[in-house]
Formats: structure tokens, C-alpha cells, sequence
């Protein structure tokens, strides 16, 4: 059923590749991916539910983050793997200090370009060291969608902990795989095959559990986990299963979106947040974000 380039983490249980790539083509890769092709924007213009969508998605986890915080913290954002600039728009409009990384500002320019001279442009991992070595620490530390990215998991942990403040917040997004839902889509036949299996791009695939636990290996406590919303059920729906009909990707997706939105517009916070951890308890979400602090 497993791929047999993919293999369990024998420490924290989740899957990752067996034969991972150099730094060296590593690095190639991603300047090939990011500043020739312009990964960093995923479309010129979005409409105005995407963007209130996109908003929506940060106001909530930035909410269990500031939750989680002291009285006198949350002035100072770093966010690594930035993007389109979407979370330090929404931080910077807060009267945060913000900082962002990328291998492109190309997305931030496009999207919000008054904020694109806070991105340090170039190696992510090369400009953290930087930041280290200048001493930077930071009351909130935000990483969507990179975690699954790097070579070496325990590596950029540890490098977020000299980057941390003592006190600070660590929230980390990966996508929810091989988790028991997948698995069970897989066994019955309703997909033909492990899709979220994507190298070199992801070398390292989490669920709630085994995030946990190798936050925990890494010297982080967990504070929260939530899941997104729950776009793999459209899978048990032949009609609607977008991994068998690509042409369904769309409708799923437009869907979510309005879901998204409807459930955050019309609901008290704490609401919403009881919502996605019940969903993160019983492994549901197509993805997860934990929500950390340095364990004493």
C-alpha cells in the first residue's frame, strides 16, 4: 500500500521520504521552482470570497495564538515561508513588527506590495541562521506549509527555539497524510492511489499525533491543534470526488471556501475553535496546525 521511497519515522511515527535529497539539490530546486516559474503567486487576482477566506484562515489561528500569549507580548512576527505576504498584511495591520522569509517576494509584491520590503528574499534556511546570528527573537513564529519542506525536521525546530522568545508561540501548518481517513479512501477503492505523496516537494508527512510527538522529542509543549476544514469528504462522494474527476477540484474547493467563511461570519470564535479541534481529536482535516511553546 506504502510507496517504498516512504517510510515511518521510527521516533514520532510520521511517514517520510526514505532517500531525501542533498542541501545542494535541494537548493537548486527551489530556485529552479521559485524564481523561474513565479511559484510564490498562485493567481494575479483573487475574488473577494478567496480573500476573505484567506483572511478568515489567519484571524483564527492568529486568535489561539494571541490567546496563548502574555499581556505584554505580541508585537513581533516572524513569518517563514511567507508567500503572497497574506499573514503580514493581517499582522501588520494588528501594529506588528513583522518580518517575513521567502525564496521569492514575487507573490508579496503582487499581492500586497506595501509590506514586500519586509521579506528577506533568498535561501530560507541560509536567512535564519542570519537571523540567529544577530540575535533576533520573536513572540510569534509562523510556519504554513514548510515543516514537510526541509530535509531535516529536528533541525529547523531547534532553530526556531534560538529564534523564540522564551514565552513565545510557535504555530506550525502541515497537511493532515496518511491518516486513517486516506487510508480507509485507499483500502475501499475510492482513490486509486496515495496522492498526497508529492517529492521532493514534501519529504516528511504528519497527522495530529505524530506532530505532537515530535514537538514533544523536540522539546515543544502542545497547546492546541486544529484541523482546516475537511475537504477530503468530498472523496466518499463519487460525484464529487475531485482526485477521480479533476474536474470536481473546483466545485470542492469553491465549496470549502463558502463553508469556510459561513462558519466563521456566523459564529462566536471560541465556537469555531471547539470546531476544529473536535475535527484535529478524531483526524479529520486536510490539514492541521499545532500551536507550541518552548517546554520548560
Amino acid at each position: 500500500m506504502l510507496m517504498a521511497k516512504i517510510k515511518r519515522n521510527a521516533n514520532a511515527g510520521y511517514f517520510e521520504v526514505q532517500n531525501k535529497p542533498t542541501e545542494v539539490e535541494l537548493k537548486a530546486y527551489y530556485e529552479k521552482e521559485y524564481y523561474q516559474k513565479d511559484r510564490g503567486s498562485y493567481a494575479q487576482k483573487y475574488p473577494e470570497s478567496e480573500l476573505q477566506f484567506k483572511e478568515n484562515k489567519i484571524k483564527l489561528k492568529a486568535s489561539i495564538a494571541q490567546n496563548l500569549m502574555s499581556n505584554d507580548q505580541g508585537k513581533k512576527i516572524l513569518d517563514v515561508g511567507c508567500g503572497e505576504g497574506f499573514v503580514l498584511k493581517y499582522f501588520n495591520d494588528q501594529g506588528w513588527n513583522i518580518q517575513g522569509l521567502d525564496f521569492s517576494k514575487f507573490g508579496c509584491a503582487n499581492h500586497n506590495p506595501d509590506i514586500a520590503d519586509q521579506v528577506i528574499e533568498g535561501n530560507i534556511y541560509e536567512n535564519l541562521d542570519k537571523l540567529i546570528s544577530k540575535g533576533e527573537q520573536y513572540d510569534l513564529i509562523w510556519l504554513d506549509n514548510v515543516l514537510e519542506h526541509v530535509i531535516d525536521v529536528e533541525r529547523l525546530l531547534e532553530v526556531c527555539k534560538k529564534l523564540s522568545k522564551q514565552d513565545g508561540i510557535l504555530t506550525i501548518t502541515v497537511p493532515n497524510d496518511f491518516s486513517a481517513m486516506q487510508m480507509a479512501l485507499l483500502d475501499q477503492g475510492k482513490i486509486e492511489k496515495d496522492f498526497w505523496v508529492k517529492t521532493p516537494d514534501h519529504l516528511s508527512y504528519f497527522t495530529a499525533p505524530s506532530l505532537r510527538k515530535q514537538m514533544e522529542l523536540s522539546g515543544w509543549n502542545t497547546k492546541s491543534i486544529i484541523a482546516d476544514f475537511p475537504i477530503d469528504w468530498f472523496l466518499t462522494n463519487e460525484v464529487a470526488n475531485y482526485i477521480q474527476d479533476k474536474s470536481a477540484g473546483k466545485p470542492a474547493h469553491h465549496s470549502r471556501v463558502w463553508l469556510y467563511n459561513h462558519i466563521m461570519n456566523n459564529n462566536d470564535i471560541e465556537a469555531v475553535v471547539n470546531f476544529y479541534e473536535s475535527l484535529a481529536n478524531i483526524g479529520m482535516g486536510r490539514n492541521i496546525t499545532g500551536f507550541f511553546k518552548i517546554a520548560n
